[in-house]
């Protein structure tokens, strides 16, 4: 099977449209400083989200740090689980944050930023 290279896609806020390649292994993102993606926005916490790269998948972990108050949406409908595979050019919302992955070398299909409760 062929290595895919994935590209994180920032939706929303003052990031809007920031990419980043991401090579296989683990990253955090958060509003941390020490954090591998660091993101200064109002709706992430310090450390929230893990992203493990792999070949052919990413998963995401949300953090500890959450206390279930926020509104999670992935590809538009209510999410709830904290440990999932987030496919290429599936949208994940936090509150108003929006990210997606993509492949990289591929063009982006139009992405929906509208969420379904």
């Amino acid at each position: 099977m062929e290595k895919k290279h994935f590209v994180l896609k920032i939706l929303t806020g003052l990031y809007a449209k920031s990419e980043l390649e991401l090579q296989e292994g683990s990253y955090n993102l958060g509003t941390a400083v020490d954090c591998d993606i660091n993101i200064d926005d109002p709706n992430l916490l310090p450390h929230d989200i893990s992203l493990i790269v792999k070949d052919d998948s990413v998963s995401v972990r949300l953090s500890d740090e959450d206390s279930g108050t926020r509104s999670m949406y992935l590809a538009g409908s209510i999410h709830r689980e904290r440990v999932f595979d987030l496919l290429p050019y599936q949208v994940l919302f936090l509150d108003d944050f929006a990210m997606a992955l993509g492949l990289a070398g591929q063009e982006w299909p139009e992405m929906s930023l509208e969420k379904q409760d």
